[in-house]
């Protein structure tokens, strides 16, 4: 939860650094992601759709 917070917290922000610091948030989710059940969103990656 604390990273859903971290990345609640920089949207909330905003600023010209947005992308650049979500890049780095989930870089640095990546290693404690691998083996878990998000293991494949985080390599395969999500597509965000809204229908």
């Amino acid at each position: 939860t604390e990273i859903y917070r971290r990345a609640i917290e920089l949207i909330r922000k905003g600023g010209e650094t947005l992308d650049g610091d979500l890049q780095a948030l989930k870089e640095a989710v990546l290693p404690l992601s691998l083996g878990g059940i998000t293991y494949g969103h985080f390599i395969k990656g999500l597509r965000d759709e809204i229908d």
